[in-house]
């Protein structure tokens, strides 16, 4: 088997990270479901797939649909992290009757085909040192937000400014 790429994933919590991966359709599903709930109040409904698992079996399955090996590196919990999460979907599904239906191993190869099909290679450049900024004058701020910020500008400039991380982008290098 080839690597996946010439980037090493990190694995987290030693490979032992616990998470809930869910199908994006189902995800999709969930949304409309929660449009056409009538209600005269805000509600919040959680969305997943209630079904953790580990890192490393969601690497497998990566690598059993793309018929290749990852280079894995195993490396300790990052700070702030949690060894679990997983979505508790009972409201939504009683107020919803939203389930997800996808097991993860469909999932998988659902979206390794659809990434085929689609030459989503394409869209896999370089990582950047950029995150999602949310600040307390979101109004005001507004036409900033349509785009993404590199956070060493926006430190500099507002240093209170909250930033929302996503796993995915390697933020210490």
């Amino acid at each position: 088997m080839n690597a996946l790429s010439s980037e090493t994933l990190k694995l987290s919590n030693f490979g032992n990270s616990i998470r809930d991966f869910t199908y994006v359709g189902d995800i999709v599903k969930g949304i409309i479901a929660a449009l056409g709930f009538d209600t005269d109040r805000t509600d919040l409904f959680n969305l997943g797939c209630n079904n953790p698992i580990k890192l490393t079996y969601f690497v497998e399955l990566m690598e059993k649909g793309l018929k290749k090996k990852a280079t894995k590196e195993l490396v300790p919990m990052q700070s702030g992290d949690v060894p679990l999460t997983y979505a508790n979907v009972t409201k939504a599904d009683v107020f919803l009757g939203w389930k997800p239906k996808i097991k993860i191993e469909e999932g998988m190869n659902l979206f390794i085909d659809w990434y085929k099909s689609h030459d989503a290679s394409k869209y896999m450049g370089r990582r950047k040192k950029e995150v999602c900024v949310i600040t307390a004058n979101f109004a005001q701020d507004q036409k900033a937000m349509d785009g993404v910020w590199n956070v060493a500008e926006v430190k500099k400039k507002n240093p209170s400014v909250a930033y929302y991380f996503f796993s995915n982008l390697d933020l210490d290098q």
